[in-house]
């Protein structure tokens, strides 16, 4: 298992150590536990490059050719 090394201020560390407590682990695994919670909400790196390619698509645009919705399902 990889060890690091982490400097935090005084206030930093408090609450760490504090929200660390109130969740009954140790600060090493609160912090482990919020970093593995972040990397998984990262999106994939296929993903993330699909963003912007296609710059000629406007919702706006679809909505002004006035055609009809799909109808939508009543519960």
């Amino acid at each position: 298992m990889a060890q690091l090394t982490l400097d935090l201020d005084a206030d930093t560390a408090s609450k760490v150590r504090r929200a660390a407590e109130r969740e009954g682990l140790s600060q090493d695994e609160w912090v482990s536990q919020l970093i593995k919670v972040r990397l998984a909400a990262v999106w994939p790196d296929s993903v993330v490059r699909l963003a912007g390619t296609w710059p000629d698509f406007e919702a706006e645009s679809v909505r002004q050719r006035g055609e009809k919705d799909t109808p939508r399902e009543t519960l």
